[in-house]
């Protein structure tokens, strides 16, 4: 089960390790993201859908910075042309 609560809250740069997932994943927020109060509950889904789910409730996109890092960003016409060069992680 995943529980999601307010990802805004998190500090600006946070390392996530999924079991069996291999190397970390560290995230980072564009300063577009908004303090939302979200509390999300999934059960049976996987950590990809589970992330898809938060980001539409939040209306937020995620871009691969590197091969290693997130960017996390409110899902804008101007932030996303703004990203347009970064690769897609979904």
């Amino acid at each position: 089960m995943i529980f999601w609560k307010n990802h805004a809250l998190l500090p600006k740069a946070y390392i996530w390790r999924w079991a069996g997932a291999g190397p970390r994943i560290a995230t980072i927020q564009d300063d577009s993201v908004i303090n939302k109060k979200v509390t999300i509950n999934l059960e049976k889904v996987s950590v990809q859908k589970a992330i898809e789910a938060i980001l539409k409730s939040t209306e937020s996109q995620v871009r691969m910075k590197d091969d290693h890092t997130l960017l996390i960003f409110a899902d804008t016409p101007e932030n996303r042309e703004k990203y347009a060069d970064l690769k897609s992680w979904l």
